[in-house]
């Protein structure tokens, strides 16, 4: 019984200093290193999300980009038959469906 129950001791001590190790190896958070974290998760929400930068931006993407190409932005709706739509610079949807053999 002694013998088992040291065994037993051994493997806990042997488990518990495999842990402690485990836990030692990851960095502590600091007050910055958690405020930098928030930082980067709002400014990835503000992108994605709402469109928008935390940070000050001097790209204006519908100026700077392709200057001189007229580009037609189209978006393709696969609800029933699919149609193809676009939006206007004043505001106005357009649609269109085109056949497609595929």
């Amino acid at each position: 019984m002694c013998e088992s129950s040291g065994r037993w001791t051994w493997t806990a001590v042997v488990l518990l200093g495999f842990l402690l190790g485990i836990v030692s190896s990851y960095p502590t958070s600091n007050r910055t290193n958690a405020t930098s974290l928030e930082k980067r998760w709002e400014t990835l929400f503000s992108r994605s999300v709402l469109g928008i930068s935390v940070e000050k931006s001097d790209l204006n993407w519908e100026s700077d980009y392709l200057l001189g190409i007229k580009r037609v932005r189209r978006l393709y709706c696969n609800v029933g038959i699919g149609f193809h739509l676009q939006v206007l610079p004043d505001g106005r949807i357009n649609g269109v469906h085109n056949e497609n053999q595929y």
